[in-house]
């Protein structure tokens, strides 16, 4: 093995252990949310018990393993969602960095990958109420196209606002006014992130995906098959993006 695919393993591991800890933020930026709480204050701690949290009790992963999924002071359980989270942010971060080394394209793709899977969980653990984070994708993805000056990225830009905006009105006119917003930043994270010749088509199964959304909230059985097949999408994006990339 040579010097420099030796100092990029390195460098690949290192990256991997900082989305790993990225992750970890990740979870609180989450959970916090749903509360209303502050992502910096206080100090992380058990949410049955609200004892403090060591910082052996946050090791991204391996703490839950040891712990066995439970918290060392009261052994309540804690959610699978926490190792879940910083595997996935690891594989982001570590993945993006072998792909793309060190770059801007690796920054930006990157960031990308972590905030489209916040957008998405928090979508899909409904219980944000503020429409804030929904609309992060918008400025974000705007500075992106500005930075890169792609004119592919006009043309992407374009069809995810015209299709996230079609399809959250399809639930905002049948009633559903709570999740118009929140519809509209994850169908946008979602589209932007595939090539435009693919979007076409993508927007066709979100109008669809969003329509079924909507009867769910009319009480229609079996309409909460549209959560699923929102989040099997993101996931299928998400882990395409990283293989390939989301920007230019």
């Amino acid at each position: 093995m040579s010097a420099d695919s030796t100092l990029m393993s390195l460098f690949f591991i290192l990256f991997s252990v900082f989305g790993a800890l990225l992750g970890s933020f990740t979870n609180v930026v989450i959970l916090r949310m749903a509360k209303g709480h502050s992502v910096i204050f206080p100090p992380s701690s058990c949410p049955r018990c609200n004892h403090q949290l060591s910082p052996f009790d946050l090791v991204p992963v391996v703490s839950w393993l040891w712990l066995r999924g439970s918290c060392r002071y009261c052994k309540a359980p804690i959610s699978s969602q926490y190792p879940i989270i910083e595997s996935i942010v690891a594989t982001i971060v570590g993945g993006t960095f072998y792909r793309l080394g060190f770059s801007p394209v690796f920054i930006a793709n990157a960031a990308w990958g972590v905030i489209f899977l916040v957008v998405t969980v928090i979508y899909f653990r409904n219980e944000v109420s503020t429409k804030a984070p929904f609309l992060w994708p918008i400025p974000i993805t705007i500075g992106f196209m500005l930075q890169s000056g792609t004119p592919e990225l006009v043309e992407r830009l374009s069809w995810a606002t015209i299709i996230a905006l079609a399809s959250s009105m399809i639930i905002l006119l049948m009633g559903d006014s709570q999740k118009a917003v929140p519809w509209f930043g994850v169908s946008y994270a979602v589209v932007i992130s595939t090539q435009p010749e693919w979007q076409p088509f993508l927007g066709l199964g979100l109008i669809l995906f969003s329509a079924l959304s909507a009867l769910q909230h009319l009480k229609i059985p079996n309409s909460k098959g549209s959560y699923y097949c929102m989040l099997l999408l993101s996931l299928i994006i998400l882990g395409w993006g990283v293989r390939f990339g989301f920007f230019p």
